[in-house]
């Protein structure tokens, strides 16, 4: 195994001016475990020899006593802001003037402490990155590519991960995991060992699951989840080294998160299926809330590798280019694949008026779950978008079920796939994938059996039939309207005949200020029907011709206000 620490030229060279200013140094070195903190220490210490300069190792803040001017190391602090102000108290007494000190620990220096002005020296802060592809080629030389490559990937450019996993190359390269570090828990236990562990409690080995679980771990999510303190819990995860502060949460490493997932799903399937449940079901009530962040739990809550990655193979690689363009049904003729488009829209659902389709080309799998996100996202915005198409280069059959996407046909290029979010709307699709249990089998995909209503005239049709059948929630389960995109987009943790009745009647009560009289008809005769229609035209002093004209003029405005809310019209 090479023995000289390969990459941190960045952290060399500036440990390289240290060595060449006359005045003192202190270097903050910041990494999680196994980030390589001690061989740059030791590396380090090497180039310090090799100037002519003497080495010493102290623990903390206690700095030895120095004649000449030295390199002091303290390796694994348990806090830098402790061991600062510790060097700050002693620096005076304890070391010559020109000393240089480096630190490691694995939590940071914060700015103010960093930006003191007590300080006698330079003050530098170094945070440790997982190694580059060079790096880990460089590494692993010796090795055959395929292993190379392997080991590459499973590492995450992680040290320790690497140091292990070539290690285990070597004494027992049939041990080697192929595909996911879970196919060697005593490695996944290493690991965790050397990067996570110890934790301060089960509480907060739960935390870190959660967030290796979700992938962008947010104070909401965690109050929804969690017992306890929720903003006490956030504050303490955002500290860890292997978390990082994104624009849409905390974000693990991505080694972290495959190791604590791994654990957690192989320790306890039961606790992990609760955890998943809650997860989910918060970042569906999120969408059907509307609230923030509904592109970051499209895209990232449904970056799908965080909550399904283990109940499909993850594809590997770089995400490589996609486009994606949206047209209307005047410009289909210009779209890619437009005939084949055409005739797949002719058999299975023709666009109604407003609508577009979208067109995706991927030029590797691995960018297929996150271009779908984005289509999932433009499709909840737009609520004009009735079709994605999706070009892919290769086949996976579980992502692609798993992404509710049915094959269309074979094109230059790849496979054509399709999905119809008017059959199955985008909270609907969050819904299926998430809500239900994690080890659950992939479920097919929707494909196209559901009727699409195509007219203004069937959609009037099956709304008057729901007023008919307010009672009947086993005839309203049949009315076409329960596949429509309206009926899919109200959740409220209703079945879809319930939320089908629950629309009649929102719509119909608009009508109680606007058009009280045709508001009334449509209470006693469909609401609250206490008599026949006949009664009722006699109890309003109507005559039954003028009592029919009204009725069906308030059928009509309650299937309009519907009609253009299937259509995205009041929501642009």
């Amino acid at each position: 195994m090479p023995e000289h620490v390969v990459g941190r030229s960045a952290e060399r060279s500036l440990f390289a001016d240290a060595l060449s200013r006359p005045g003192p140094t202190v270097l903050f070195v910041h990494g999680s475990g196994g980030s390589g903190k001690s061989a740059l220490l030791a590396a380090f210490a090497s180039d310090a020899r090799a100037a002519g300069m003497d080495v010493h190792a102290s623990e903390s803040g206690n700095l030895p006593q120095t004649s000449t001017r030295a390199l002091i190391l303290i390796d694994d602090s348990p806090d830098a802001s402790t061991t600062a102000a510790e060097l700050r108290r002693h620096w005076r007494a304890s070391a010559a003037a020109s000393d240089i000190v480096v630190v490691a620990s694995r939590t940071a220096l914060p700015a103010n402490v960093r930006l003191a002005p007590d300080w006698p020296a330079t003050v530098e802060t170094i945070t440790l990155a997982p190694l580059d592809a060079a790096a880990v080629e460089e590494y692993l030389q010796h090795r055959p590519i395929e292993v190379r490559q392997r080991i590459d990937r499973l590492s995450f450019g992680n040290p320790l991960a690497l140091r292990l996993l070539d290690d285990m190359a070597t004494t027992d390269p049939a041990q080697l995991p192929k595909e996911t570090l879970d196919e060697s828990m005593a490695l996944v236990r290493q690991l965790l060992d050397g990067i996570v562990e110890p934790l301060p409690s089960a509480h907060h080995r739960r935390l870190v699951q959660l967030a290796a679980m979700v992938g962008h771990t947010t104070e909401d999510l965690v109050a929804a989840v969690l017992d306890g303190d929720s903003h006490q819990q956030f504050e303490w995860l955002r500290r860890q080294p292997y978390m990082t502060e994104a624009d849409d949460g905390l974000v693990p490493d991505d080694l972290v998160r495959a190791i604590v997932d791994a654990d957690f799903r192989w320790r306890d399937r039961l606790a992990y299926a609760t955890l998943h449940r809650r997860a989910s079901r918060h970042l569906i009530n999120r969408i059907e809330a509307q609230a923030h962040g509904l592109e970051t739990t499209l895209r990232g809550g449904v970056e799908l590798f965080a909550m399904v990655r283990h109940r499909v193979s993850a594809p590997s690689g770089p995400a490589g280019s996609v486009t994606r363009t949206v047209y209307g049904e005047a410009e289909l003729g210009t779209a890619p694949l437009a005939a084949v488009i055409t005739e797949h829209l002719q058999q299975t659902g023709p666009l109604r008026e407003t609508e577009q389709i979208a067109v995706t080309t991927v030029s590797e799998v691995a960018g297929l779950p996150p271009a779908v996100g984005t289509a999932a996202f433009e499709a909840l915005h737009s609520a004009t978008l009735a079709w994605d198409f999706v070009v892919v280069p290769s086949v996976d059959a579980d992502l692609l079920a798993l992404l509710d996407l049915h094959h269309v046909s074979t094109v230059e290029g790849g496979e054509l796939f399709a999905h119809d979010w008017r059959r199955l709307a985008p909270t609907a699709w969050l819904a299926k994938i998430l809500d239900q249990p994690w080890d659950a089998p992939v479920p097919p995909p929707t494909g196209t059996d559901q009727r699409i209503l195509a007219d203004e005239r069937e959609f009037t049709l099956a709304v008057r039939s729901a007023l008919r059948d307010l009672k009947s929630e086993r005839r309203l389960a049949t009315n076409p309207l329960i596949d429509s995109r309206t009926v899919q987009e109200t959740l409220g943790g209703l079945a879809p005949e319930q939320r089908l009745r629950e629309l009649i009647k929102n719509a119909a009560e608009t009508l109680r200020t606007t058009e009280p009289a045709l508001f009334r008809i449509i209470d006693l005769i469909y609401l609250r029907p206490t008599a026949s229609q006949q009664t009722v035209a006699e109890s309003m002093g109507l005559p039954f011709t003028t009592f029919r004209r009204w009725r069906n003029k308030a059928v009509a405005l309650i299937a309009a206000q519907l009609w253009e809310r299937e259509l995205g019209i009041d929501e642009r």
